[in-house]
């Protein structure tokens, strides 16, 4: 008993940096395969 609510306390704590680590991971992976996404054609015309 006592010890998930220790678990709970410390996901309380951890949640909103867990969250914006993601958040912000996510969103650089997002731009990342946007940019890839972009390059495509370009690198399609290159090989072609």
């Amino acid at each position: 008993m006592y010890f998930s609510s220790v678990v709970r306390s410390l996901q309380n704590f951890f949640d909103p940096f867990v969250i914006w680590i993601l958040g912000d991971y996510l969103k650089n992976d997002m731009s990342k395969m946007i940019d890839n996404f972009t390059n495509i054609p370009h690198i399609l015309l290159k090989i072609g």
